[in-house]
C-alpha cells in the first residue's frame, strides 16, 4: 500500500509539472491589456497565515486549469521537535469551483497528504519525561471545502477547512486542512 501511495504521489506531481509549462500560443502579446479575473493569469503563489500562526507556515503553488486547478501545499516545522511533533508536509491536490467564474468562488477540495512527524516512544508508563523521539512519515487523503477571494489586481484570499485520514493505520489518525491563505496571481 505504501508502494501504490508513493507511486501515485509520483505520478502527480510529473503531471503537475506538465501542466506547468506555459503555452506560447495562448499568452497575451500585451501584458498590461490582460485582466488576472479574465483566466489569462493561470498561477498563483500564496502563503497560509492560519499555519504560519502555529509555527509551521505553508506555501502553495496553484496552477489553473479551466474551471479546475491543481497545487501543491509545502510546509515546514519551525519549532523544535519536542515542542512540534509535526515536521513537514508536502500536500498535493485537485479542486473544482463551482460556478462561472473562473477558478474562484466555492471550490470543493480532494488531497493526497505526505506527513513527516516525530512520535514519542515512552520507557516508563509512571514517568511522562522518560521518552525518545522516532521520526515517522504517514501518506493519507482527504478533502476540504473553502471558498476564494479574487481582486481585480489579481490578490487572492482563500478560506478553507477539512480533514484528512492516513493510510495503513488502526486508529482513526488524520491531519487537519485549515487555512486563511492569500497572495497573487500571475
Amino acid at each position: 500500500m505504501k508502494t501504490k501511495s508513493s507511486l501515485l504521489l509520483v505520478i502527480l506531481v510529473l503531471s503537475f509539472n506538465a501542466f506547468c509549462k506555459s503555452n506560447s500560443s495562448n499568452s497575451s502579446t500585451n501584458a498590461a491589456e490582460s485582466k488576472p479575473y479574465s483566466g489569462s493569469y493561470k498561477n498563483e503563489l500564496k502563503v497560509n497565515l492560519f499555519m504560519s500562526a502555529i509555527a509551521i507556515p505553508e506555501i502553495t503553488y496553484e496552477r489553473i486549469l479551466a474551471n479546475n486547478s491543481i497545487g501543491i501545499a509545502v510546509a515546514v516545522s519551525l519549532k523544535s521537535e519536542d515542542a512540534m511533533l509535526t515536521r513537514s508536509i508536502i500536500l498535493p491536490y485537485y479542486r473544482f469551483y463551482v460556478g462561472n467564474r473562473i477558478a474562484s468562488g466555492t471550490f470543493l477540495e480532494f488531497n493526497l497528504a505526505r506527513v513527516h512527524q516525530m512520535e514519542k516512544e515512552y520507557f516508563d508508563n509512571n514517568n511522562p519525561y522518560n521518552y525518545r523521539l522516532i521520526s515517522d512519515t504517514k501518506y493519507g487523503y482527504g478533502g476540504a471545502i473553502g471558498y476564494k477571494f479574487l481582486a481585480k489586481k489579481g490578490f487572492v484570499g482563500e478560506l478553507y477547512l477539512g480533514f484528512g485520514k492516513f493510510f495503513r493505520t488502526t486508529e482513526f489518525l488524520g491531519y487537519p486542512r485549515i487555512g486563511l491563505s492569500f497572495g497573487k496571481r500571475f
